[in-house]
């Protein structure tokens, strides 16, 4: 009886991750900036200048993006690892693929996202690790940053047209 609430407990884990993880993918297809920042670790958010200062970040980087014909186009996750507990909180890896429209064609680009959740595994907020270096996961959670192995960065892959 106890392995299954164990596995029910997993899979309830896993399953939340996942919900939370593609809200916060679907929110970057769309733009969606209050969105994006809602679905960003706060200490990030605090990095960046806050909330205000992200977003509109978030709206140049998004303009300056389109007016070179470059635009997200879609996402897709694969089985994140199984949430670990680290401390005071939740963690877990999670795959991502983004698929960019650019001018030639488009690009594929395999990141990670790291999943932290600080009630344990009841809502989850994110860290991009495309391009998090060690140096900055420390900055951004400096108790946890020793503890998370960043996945070896992946090239893009053009596909023209």
């Amino acid at each position: 009886m106890g392995l299954l609430l164990v596995l029910a407990k997993a899979e309830s884990l896993t399953s939340k991750l996942m919900e939370d993880a593609t809200a916060c993918g679907n929110a970057m297809v769309k733009s969606d900036c209050n969105a994006m920042v809602a679905y960003t670790h706060p200490r990030l958010v605090e990095l960046m200048g806050g909330k205000e200062v992200m977003i509109a970040m978030i709206k140049k980087m998004t303009k300056e993006q389109q007016a070179k014909g470059i635009g997200f186009e879609s996402f897709s996750l694969k089985t994140p690892e199984e949430p670990k507990k680290i401390g005071k909180w939740l963690t877990a890896i999670i795959t991502e693929n983004i698929v960019l429209k650019v001018p030639e064609g488009t690009v594929n680009q395999e990141s990670s996202l790291l999943g932290i959740s600080e009630d344990e595994g009841k809502s989850w907020v994110f860290i991009d690790l495309l391009h998090t270096t060690p140096e900055l996961l420390k900055k951004i959670i400096p108790d946890l940053a020793d503890k998370i192995v960043i996945p070896p960065k992946k090239a893009p892959v053009l596909e023209k047209k």
